[in-house]
């Protein structure tokens, strides 16, 4: 079952996450990209776990399929 959809939201003390909230996600990637912030300090900034912080991150990178795709470039290896 997706939380998410079903409009749960989770509380830590008296802060209140939304899983769903892209503003959250959006800035949590911009900080981590731009570099300014480290995954452990991420952690701590939001209020997250680490594997929060790096399924996040994963999630927004390119899918390799799409986007020039994995391609071996051995010519030992290439059948063609």
């Amino acid at each position: 079952m997706n939380l998410t959809r079903g409009g749960v939201r989770l509380q830590f003390g008296s802060t209140v996450h939304d899983p769903a909230d892209p503003a959250r996600e959006a800035l949590l990637l911009d900080l981590h990209r731009t570099g300014q912030k480290t995954p452990f300090d991420l952690v701590a900034l939001f209020g997250v776990g680490r594997f929060t912080v790096y399924r996040i991150v994963e999630r927004a990178k390119p899918d390799s399929s799409t986007v020039g795709g994995d391609h071996d470039l051995n010519p030992a290896t290439h059948r063609g």
